[in-house]
């Protein structure tokens, strides 16, 4: 007997495809009860793909920092590389003026000359030999100061420097009367100069090689092996075309390494 799932009538006979009290097809619903239940598979977490990508986020997180490691070893590198050409090239420069002090001395020889003379020669041809000592190793020769090595950063300036170890802005002319390779508008990146270790003798300098006319300020510049008029006019007034000012202030100027000239400071 059977038992129609629509009207819920009883007892309705096996061979009876249709529903006597509310006419409903009785044969699908024998088919899906002859049908055998199916057991449900629990559902497995999928713990595989998690460990991989872990895997794979470690595996990127070390190729990373290997990058950044080789990008700032290559900066080191380069660094270390421009430091060691400053000072070849400062090295090269001592040895040629001490070698043009040394032909002269030998031309001389031929004639007659002064003590003097050939004193003087001799010793500025021992004085070069002494720069090519570090500069933090160097004694003023006026008043026996003592300098250590600072090296300059890309947004450094001389005003900047100035301040921080000479306690005022002002006395900049003091870092180029010690390092007269300077340009007051672009120190450079890497570079090294020569600054007193003790700041106290810095404003008596800077009275020394300055002047105050009203408003205006001149630096008695002391010119140096291979300076010309553009490129001491690029030194201070970042345009080679401004030498003009600097002969105006200097009528009877002659390039001569050691010798002072007048420079209007803006």
């Amino acid at each position: 007997m059977a038992t129609c799932p629509i009207c819920g009538l009883e007892r309705i006979a096996p061979e009876k495809t249709q529903c006597p009290q509310c006419d409903a097809d009785l044969t699908c619903f024998k088919v899906l009860d002859s049908l055998p239940d199916e057991p449900v598979e629990p559902v497995r977490e999928k713990t595989g793909s998690m460990k991989q990508v872990i895997v794979f986020a470690a595996i990127a997180l070390f190729f990373g920092l290997t990058s950044v490691l080789s990008v700032v070893h290559v900066y080191r590198l380069k660094r270390l590389e421009s430091r060691m050409l400053d000072q070849q090239t400062y090295a090269m420069n001592a040895l040629i003026n001490m070698g043009t002090k040394l032909d002269r001395l030998s031309d001389n020889q031929s004639r007659p000359m002064e003590d003097s003379t050939a004193a003087e020669v001799v010793s500025e041809a021992r004085e070069d030999v002494e720069s090519l000592k570090q500069p933090s190793q160097e004694d003023d020769s006026a008043g026996n100061m003592e300098f250590w090595t600072y090296e300059a950063h890309e947004k450094d300036t001389l005003w900047g420097i100035a301040k921080e170890y000479y306690g005022s802005g002002d006395y900049y002319p003091v870092l180029i009367e010690h390092n007269s390779y300077l340009q007051i508008y672009d120190i450079g990146d890497g570079v090294q100069m020569r600054i007193l270790k003790d700041a106290g003798p810095a404003k008596e300098i800077y009275k020394k090689i300055t002047e105050r006319k009203g408003n205006r300020i001149y630096f008695n510049y002391t010119m140096a092996e291979g300076d010309t008029l553009r490129s001491i006019a690029k030194k201070f007034y970042r345009k080679e075309d401004m030498a003009g000012r600097i002969t105006n202030l200097n009528p009877e100027m002659k390039l001569e390494p050691g010798k002072r000239i007048k420079i209007l400071l803006e």
